[in-house]
């Protein structure tokens, strides 16, 4: 009678993890889609889109400071390749099913657009890309989450400057990173009733801006690290990133 109950049991409790941990996707015949395009110059590469898919079904538990259980939308993480759609205009799209259905009944909530520097040796040996990531916000949970969305217009178009930012750094060894910058660390984009989106990021190449570190700790306020501006001018670096307004002022 023990091992019936425990054979039983054992049944029910394996049955609740396939059920919260199933990640196959089924969109219903009757699903929404979503376009995501990116078109990128050369130099950039995109990497595969990154999404999370949301389940009210398969919940997640958490705790509180307190120690107490509740519950939150499981979420279900996986990446889309783009797809070329024309190899001489760097153009890359994919379809995402804005229910993905499955058991826990998943629904699109979020989509990361990643790019990074095909080529860094341009920049010095040792140079690192830093991934540029731009989210894409289909639910009101991720909308919610974080703050700071931008608004996506009707046509569905995402267009903006972008720098080529070369950062060095000496404090707790060297490292040199190329970034592509925009004035923003964490670019978020509400898409909540947008079926098409293409995001097209004008890169000025030929604005590089650089910034180099001091090469010990500072001992005193007013040492600073030293910022140089497309057109040669050296600034002392005051803050973490490049004022992207003056940046701007290059391509006028």
């Amino acid at each position: 009678m023990i091992e019936k109950y425990f054979i039983l049991t054992l049944v029910i409790i394996l049955s609740g993890c396939v059920s919260e941990r199933n990640r196959t996707l089924s969109p219903p015949e009757d699903t929404q889609w979503v376009t995501v395009g990116v078109k990128i110059p050369a130099e950039l590469l995109v990497l595969p889109l990154k999404v999370i898919y949301r389940s009210e079904i398969c919940k997640r538990t958490r705790h509180n400071s307190s120690g107490e259980a509740y519950e939150v939308p499981g979420y279900n993480s996986m990446e889309f390749p783009l797809s070329p759609k024309d190899s001489t205009e760097n153009f890359f799209d994919v379809k995402l099913a804005r229910q993905g259905g499955g058991r826990c009944q998943w629904h699109l909530s979020v989509a990361d657009i990643r790019l990074q520097y095909k080529n860094t040796v341009q920049f010095g040996q040792g140079t690192e890309s830093v991934l540029k990531r731009i989210r894409l916000a289909f639910d009101y949970l991720a909308v919610n989450q974080g703050g700071g969305h931008q608004r996506i217009n009707s046509d569905g178009l995402i267009s903006k400057d972008y720098f080529p930012y070369l950062s060095e750094g000496f404090i707790g060894g060297y490292e040199k990173n190329i970034w592509i910058y925009d004035g923003e660390m964490n670019e978020r984009y509400s898409a909540l009733n947008i079926n098409s989106i293409i995001f097209y990021p004008l890169l000025h190449s030929d604005k590089l801006v650089r910034s180099i570190g001091p090469k010990k700790k500072e001992k005193e306020k007013g040492v600073y690290g030293t910022l140089i501006y497309p057109d040669g001018t050296t600034v002392p670096k005051t803050e973490t990133f490049p004022d992207i307004d003056v940046l701007k002022q290059f391509i006028k």
